[in-house]
This record gives C-alpha cells, sequence and structure tokens, in this order.
C-alpha cells in the first residue's frame, strides 16, 4: 500500500506547489519543464514493517540543472515522511538509462546539503552485477525506535545481495 503524505504539510513550505494523484503519489512540476513524482511504497526486503522504498521519477525526462528548488521540495517531502521517526526509507537508483551513478551522486548531494541532517543516518551501498553498478540508500531518523535493528538489517540485506551477485 502506498502511505499517504500531507499534501498540505508539504506545501507550508515547499518552493514548488505539490499535489497527490489517485495513486497518492506526489506531483510537482519545476520552473524549467521537468514533471516530477515522488512516492512510497512498502518495501518488504529489509523488515516486514516501516520500511518504504521512495521512488523519484522525472516523467518529462527533462533535465533539472541543479535547480535548488527541486531539491528543497524533496528534502520537504522527506521532513513529512519523517513527521514519524519510525520510519524508514529506502532508495535504489533506477539503472533502466545507465545513468544510476548520477542519481546516486544528487541523491547523497541532496542529503549532505540538507539543514537537518544531522538528525538522520543515511547508508549507501553500492553492488556490482555483470559490470554495472546499482547504488542504495538507508534513510533512517537517528530517534528510531528500532534504529540499530534496521541498520543492521539493511547491512545484511546489502551482504546477502553481494554474496548472490559475486
Amino acid at each position: 500500500m502506498n502511505l499517504r503524505l500531507s499534501e498540505e504539510t508539504i506545501n507550508k513550505n515547499s518552493p514548488y506547489r505539490v499535489s497527490l494523484d489517485s495513486h497518492n503519489e506526489i506531483i510537482f512540476n519545476t520552473d524549467n519543464g521537468c514533471s516530477m513524482c515522488v512516492g512510497f511504497t512498502d518495501d518488504y526486503m529489509i523488515s516486514e514493517h516501516g520500511v518504504y522504498q521512495i521512488y523519484i521519477q522525472n516523467k518529462s525526462k527533462t533535465p533539472s540543472l541543479r535547480d535548488v528548488k527541486l531539491r528543497d521540495t524533496i528534502q520537504l517531502i522527506f521532513e513529512c515522511f519523517f513527521e514519524n521517526k519510525n520510519r524508514v526509507a529506502v532508495y535504489i537508483c533506477d539503472s533502466m538509462d545507465g545513468k544510476q551513478h548520477i542519481r546516486n551522486r544528487l541523491f547523497r548531494m541532496w542529503f549532505n546539503s540538507y539543514s537537518q541532517k544531522q538528525h538522520y543516518t543515511l547508508k549507501t551501498a553500492s553492488i556490482e552485477f555483470e559490470g554495472t553498478s546499482y547504488y542504495s540508500a538507508l534513510l533512517i531518523h537517528n530517534d528510531n525506535d528500532d534504529y540499530m535493528m534496521y541498520l543492521q538489517l539493511y547491512g545484511q540485506f546489502i551482504e546477502q545481495l553481494s554474496e548472490k551477485y559475486q
């Protein structure tokens, strides 16, 4: 089931006006023509509860050109997501077009520029399979009741995948 975040809460401070579509995806358009979609789905690869996979899609395929307002909007979406500090976000970079390394770098840059990053832990991983690098990240609030358990589960998950694809 898709997680439903508050459109109203995000729009209080978001530089781009967001709305929810019928699938509970957060959609918005940027100044340079990007049609963006952000969503959260249950992720059972690490745990049976509390973990969501986030996806960030540029539906229009228009380059975002270091759009600070785009970054700020994504950061506000995460703030809304983490209003419940016991949620965990997993991000897996899309590799369909071979640009997963760029997505990974951009996601880390967005996190590192976030003014409240000291409240969160970002764990990243890369797995090589048949000459392709696959990137993943776990984002967790430092006050999550099961903080250590989720870090261990993510580490075990990445280790299992690495062993499987060696």
